[in-house]
């Protein structure tokens, strides 16, 4: 007899909300950044290269351009493009904010002065300094280092690009509803009221550059060319199925980054007539490239440099690169190795690659790849076991099912068998004998027959993971998790279907109970021990995403959007947040290397961060203790601050701790603690960036202790 239960998540008794956005006490530090998101855009000086790549700046040494080697990392909260540089300057939006930065000395860049504007695009002229942030805002840079708003405009739709010319502002719009772009010619004789002189109505635009009297505009399918009249644009060409994202002019000639096709070189020294007179081929999808003295400096999806030679431009050469894979859509860490899935750009195609990499976890801070495997597409599941790595090949022609690889020899990993099995196969398992595999259903195999032992369909449904422990196996798609009864093979016997909207993934603990990361419902925590009556034991949501979660002991780490947080799970139905640590990108994966204590993140965009967890025991009389004699709840230090600051406490014996921060008017602005801490010190970490200046009350409640202390931000 087959059992249904339907979970009305929304409608639950057992629910926890534990409201703690942006702050926690610091056990989650942040380690290494090895592998960098995307890379977006690229400058070069005379011996150095500078790629926006993810949240990241990366700086290069190019005095030899066949090995340039990374000098410097700078992490910010976004993505680190556009950049420009100017001399000894480099100017930088990331996320939120715009940054001068003194690279004198490249290997220790400086950041000198920050504007909080969220621009996309800007440009410069003088001492006034022009951002595409939604609309037009103009502030100019005083002597004392101060940025003042000095004007503004807006008129149709979120301005996203612009360009600057002695007295007029080229301008490009974004018109969600309509998917489409306005160009806009402005004059700025008045910078405080710019004056819109000429519109024109057309699609999406990637950039704008100005060079004299024309200007060129890359949109979608086309680079354009305008002529700069008194008080309009006169469009003199147009090129025809050219999808371009940035571009680079030199002289008369202009450089087109076009994706996968790599680098198109034009000459314009006839406006009118844009001839072709060059093209190279790049690793991965080019999205911006510079020239110098010849030399083409590219930046690529994968995170990469590449660097070309193009002083003969019938015959460019690929000099030397750098390159950073960005994509992980699955990794798994060991206590030498990580394994990982990788998606990868493939001019060959319009799909992606996959690749499997192998890394090499001496230095478990900067992992090294040991291997890139390519692998048939599309791979959608990867499995470690032993010296063995299995991945399911979704497919209806010959040659899908599971692709066995021997990995003895970390360097070479080596095909050595397929067991296979048409169709969708989205999930893999291995334990003892036995392949598990998930097409729109569950199969399960002899390992070393291939013989199909039982199967049950499930058409229709798409599979996201698959999970065997003891007699029960786990089959979960985007809105069900199947519960099987797999104790008599070759019978299989469906114990349970249960719908759950929204299931991203699902970590299940050798007690059986289910942690269910749910994105926009957070994580559900359910109770599996009798699989035809499951129990929601509650639901950890605080507004955030959650993407990932992964177990290890009484611990659950968990993968959002913008996070990565530790909960204490001793007692699933009241999960306590130990720890968190703020990412600004969505963390897709997760993985825990225990014996380092090392918590690795990975998603688009974001590459490979790593933190540093420290674990502290709950509940548990710590040494320290002993250093205490009484519950203290010290000054914050540095006071006044801006905008980060450490605030210390001591408890004489373990409590249930709450430490609030509220603004004058009593308005809870920020919960820094909340959950049972150790007997003794800890410290925590606040960044008040968003709040503005003044004066603030902290106030900490450890069992009956409760105190209250000020601290001042300055702005």
């Amino acid at each position: 007899m087959t059992f249904k239960s339907v979970l009305m998540i929304a409608a639950m008794s057992f629910t926890s909300i534990i409201n703690q956005r942006a702050f926690s006490e610091d056990r989650l530090t942040f380690a290494s950044r090895p592998f960098n998101g995307w890379a977006l855009h690229v400058e070069a000086s005379k011996h150095h290269a500078f790629v926006g790549a993810g949240n990241s700046l990366l700086i290069f040494d190019i005095q030899d351009p066949a090995q340039p080697i990374l000098i410097s990392t700078l992490d910010f909260d976004g993505f680190a493009s556009p950049l420009q540089i100017e001399g000894d300057t480099l100017f930088l939006t990331a996320g939120a904010k715009f940054h001068l930065l003194n690279i004198a000395d490249p290997s220790v860049p400086r950041i000198t002065h920050t504007l909080s504007i969220n621009a996309s695009s800007f440009s410069r002229r003088d001492s006034l300094y022009f951002f595409a942030a939604g609309d037009l805002r103009i502030f100019k840079l005083t002597n004392s280092g101060e940025f003042i708003q000095v004007g503004s405009y807006h008129e149709f739709g979120e301005i996203n690009r612009v360009a600057v010319q002695g007295r007029i502002a080229i301008i490009g719009t974004d018109e969600h509803i309509h998917a489409e772009g306005r160009l806009q010619l402005l004059d700025l004789t008045e910078v405080s009221t710019p004056r819109l002189l000429w519109d024109e109505l057309g699609y999406h635009l990637d950039k704008i550059a100005i060079v004299d009297t024309l200007a060129f505009v890359a949109r979608v399918g086309h680079i354009a060319i305008y002529k700069l009249e008194a008080d309009s644009l006169k469009k003199i060409f147009q090129t025809s199925n050219l999808t371009a994202g940035n571009f680079f002019i030199v002289q008369n000639t202009l450089y087109a980054a076009v994706g996968e096709r790599g680098v198109e070189i034009f000459d314009f020294s006839n406006p009118h007539d844009l001839k072709t007179i060059g093209a190279f081929a790049t690793i991965g999808s080019v999205q911006d490239v510079f020239l110098q003295e010849g030399l083409a400096y590219v930046a690529d999806l994968s995170g990469g440099l590449q660097i070309f030679d193009l002083n003969d431009i019938d015959n460019p050469r690929l000099l030397g690169h750098f390159d950073r894979s960005t994509s992980m859509v699955e990794f798994e860490a060991r206590d030498k190795n990580l394994f990982s899935r990788t998606v990868v750009p493939d001019k060959s195609s319009v799909y992606s690659a996959q690749v499997f990499q192998i890394f090499d976890l001496q230095d478990p801070l900067s992992p090294a790849v040991m291997s890139n495997t390519n692998l048939s597409w599309p791979t959608m599941d990867m499995f470690i076991k032993g010296h063995r790595a299995y991945f399911a090949i979704s497919s209806v022609v010959e040659g899908s099912g599971v692709w066995v690889y021997d990995i003895t020899n970390t360097r070479a990993p080596r095909k050595i068998d397929l067991i296979p099995s048409l169709g969708n196969n989205e999930a893999v398992f291995i334990r003892d004998h036995l392949l598990f595999l998930a097409p729109q259903g569950l199969r399960i195999f002899d390992l070393s027959s291939h013989n199909l032992i039982v199967e049950f369909s499930v058409p229709g449904t798409s599979t996201d993971g698959l999970f065997v422990m003891g007699d029960l196996a786990f089959l979960w798609g985007f809105s069900q998790l199947y519960i099987f009864d797999i104790s008599q093979l070759p019978q299989l016997k469906l114990l349970n279907e249960i719908q759950i909207s929204e299931i991203y993934s699902i970590a299940i603990s050798p007690d059986t109970i289910a942690f269910i990361a749910r994105r926009h419902n957070g994580l559900d925590i359910l109770d599996l021990r009798q699989p035809q009556n499951p129990v929601e034991l509650t639901q950890y949501k605080d507004g955030d995403q959650v993407n990932d979660v992964y177990l290890s002991g009484k611990l659950a780490f968990l993968a959002g959007d913008k996070f990565c947080r530790v909960l204490e799970v001793s007692t699933p139905s009241r999960p306590a947040l130990l720890s968190q640590y703020e990412t600004t990108i969505a963390a897709t994966q997760i993985s825990y290397l225990e014996s380092q204590n090392l918590v690795y993140l990975s998603g688009f965009g974001l590459g490979m961060l790593i933190l540093k967890f420290e674990k502290e025991a709950v509940g548990v009389h710590d040494p320290a203790a002993n250093l205490v004699t009484n519950f203290q709840l010290y000054q914050n230090h540095p006071n006044p601050f801006n905008p980060s600051t450490t605030i210390r406490y001591a408890l004489l014996k373990s409590e249930y701790v709450i430490l609030k921060v509220y603004d004058l008017m009593g308005k809870e602005v920020a919960t820094l603690v909340r959950g049972k801490k150790a007997a003794g010190e800890h410290h925590v970490h606040w960044n008040a960036d968003e709040l503005p200046g003044g004066v603030y009350l902290y106030r900490l409640q450890a069992g009956e202790f409760v105190k209250i202390r000020k601290l001042v931000l300055m702005k």
